[in-house]
């Protein structure tokens, strides 16, 4: 009798640890997601060209700062460039989130051809002041609420460079 209770009890065992085994451990849900890409100016993050003609949204939509147009294949070696000014600025970076983002803004040089001048600078405006300026080695990190722009005056310097230096980089912006 104590066998086969102790037999019914193993089986009783066995089973239900077959079962615990197999507990629900998975679920599926789907929805749906609205994921358009829009032109810089319509993004999350707008982008839109100022006044000046160094600076445009060409047909891919994508904010560009050229300055070889024309007969120009370049800035003059020890020559300052200012693009835009503070009521006309180059371009604008507008939080286009339906809601506040703290937006993070860098430049990253390609290659450096003097580390003692900060060869190329973006001067950040809000509505009433100057906010900050981003170069090589200095971000910027703050809150734009929905709607908000910060208009961006593009400065470069090339002294300490030559005719075959390159001052080309990455404006990198994050929300």
């Amino acid at each position: 009798m104590r066998f086969k209770l102790a037999a019914i009890a193993l089986g009783i065992v066995v089973v239900a640890s077959a079962f615990g085994a197999s507990a629900f451990t998975t679920a599926t849900v789907q929805r749906d997601a609205n994921i358009n890409v829009a032109s810089d100016s319509g993004g999350l993050i707008g982008l839109t060209a100022g006044d000046s003609e160094l600076v445009s949204s060409p047909t891919d939509g994508q904010l560009s700062i050229d300055v070889a147009q024309g007969d120009a294949s370049g800035v003059n070696p020890n020559s300052s460039l200012t693009i835009g000014n503070e009521s006309s600025p180059a371009f604008n970076i507008t939080n286009n989130f339906p809601s506040a983002h703290t937006f993070n803004v860098s430049y990253e040089m390609g290659t450096d051809p003097d580390t003692t001048t900060k060869n190329v600078k973006f001067k950040l405006f809000n509505s009433t002041d100057h906010v900050d300026t981003v170069n090589e080695d200095e971000a910027y990190k703050g809150e734009l609420s929905t709607g908000d722009k910060l208009r961006v005056v593009v400065e470069v310097d090339s002294s300490g460079a030559t005719k075959s230096d390159d001052l080309s980089g990455n404006l990198n912006i994050t929300a």
